[in-house]
């Protein structure tokens, strides 16, 4: 294998080592979910983050072809369970 690869592949195990540790939140955000008003859950869960002081990441991603239950929240836990969630609105998200 090459340098440029094993150096690649180590840098992405290491990012994905630190992301690994702090929950993760995962709003599907394409055309779909925005249509079905993700970008009001995703900026819900982020003021819940700040609010509980929890280092956590939200992201945004593209579409998991379940455009009917959109807005799609995946929520990974710091010890990396993950729970899929859908028609999410922004009033359920302090729950």
């Amino acid at each position: 294998m090459s340098q440029a690869y094993l150096s690649l592949k180590q840098r992405a195990l290491e990012h994905q080592h630190l992301l690994g540790s702090k929950p993760r939140v995962r709003v599907g955000t394409a055309m779909c979910g925005l249509a079905a008003g993700a970008r009001a859950v995703v900026e819900a869960f982020r003021r819940e983050l700040e609010a509980q002081r929890i280092d956590g990441l939200v992201s945004e991603v593209g579409c998991l072809g379940l455009c009917y239950a959109e807005p799609l929240v995946d929520i990974q836990t710091s010890v990396g369970s993950r729970v899929l969630y859908h028609n999410v609105t922004p009033d359920q998200v302090p729950s």
